[in-house]
This record gives structure tokens, sequence and C-alpha cells, in this order.
């Protein structure tokens, strides 16, 4: 996942660089929405900074014989601080 860091210690402009199935994206993107964060600070000044940050999901055994996430609706995708979410594609 790429996403810049406000100065406000806020992701935004989440992009979903690589995924294995577009649940995976969709709820990477949603869970790092919900991170918060130190800002960068440079000359004394808190900046806004680029982040390149793999998440990786671990599934459980179900016992189901086709995967869940399957059939799971797609979560919105978050936008940047103040702008509604964009609906999944």
């Amino acid at each position: 996942i790429d996403f810049v860091v406000t100065d406000q210690g806020v992701p935004t402009r989440i992009t979903v660089v690589t995924q294995t199935h577009p649940a995976f994206g969709r709820a990477a993107s949603v869970a790092v929405a919900k991170w918060r964060f130190s800002p960068a600070v440079k000359d004394g000044r808190s900046v806004n900074a680029s982040l390149r940050v793999p998440v990786i999901f671990q599934l459980e055994e179900t016992g189901l014989k086709k995967p869940v996430f399957d059939k799971l609706p797609l979560p919105p995708i978050p936008s940047g601080p103040g702008e509604p979410a964009r609906p999944p594609r």
C-alpha cells in the first residue's frame, strides 16, 4: 500500500500497489485509513511524507471448501481527510 502521511499524521492518497484478491486490497486500504502517525519533521516543522507499507493477511483454516472472501461485499475505498469514501469498483 502506498500513501502519504500528512503533517497532521493522517494517511491520505491511499493506493493499492499489488493485491492477490480485490477484497484484500480493499481491506488493506480501509485498515491503513484508520492508522495515525507521528508526522515527519524537517527543519523543525511537521511535513507530509510518502510511505509504502506491505500489508500481509494470514487466513485461518475454516474447513470450508471455497474461499469465503469471494462472497464478501467490498468496502468503500478510503479517500483523503474530509472527502467521502469512493464506492468499490
